[in-house]
């Protein structure tokens, strides 16, 4: 990772996602590992419509997320998730339905 003077993790994963490029694997977790925990209702604030992106690690997954031209996440509630929206032929944000519906589960990690 680039040197970063961020003020937040929250800072320094905005950084990282504008410059695109490889991204190391360990820096991500790092970063993720410092983030503050949301409630389960945040995601659905202001029509719940997250953009989706990935960091470039190298992972395989990758080439399926840019096959299927993934657009991100819909939370209409904590019980109703579109898991995987994608843009069509016309730009269209759409729900994949191969993939399904969701829920969010709240989970507490490394004692957050």
């Amino acid at each position: 990772m680039s040197e970063c003077t961020c003020s937040s993790p929250e800072e320094a994963i905005a950084r990282l996602a504008q410059q695109g490029g490889k991204v190391d694997e360990d820096t991500i977790a790092q970063l993720y590992d410092q983030l503050k925990p949301i409630e389960p209702s945040f995601l659905c604030k202001d029509g719940g419509e997250w953009e989706g992106g990935v960091f470039d690690t190298g992972h395989s997954g990758i080439a399926v997320v840019k096959n299927i031209n993934w657009a991100g996440k819909t939370f209409k509630s904590e019980n109703d998730v579109d898991s995987a929206m994608v843009y069509d032929k016309d730009g269209n944000r759409v729900w994949c339905e191969q993939y399904g519906h969701a829920r969010v589960s709240f989970l507490c990690i490394n004692s957050k």
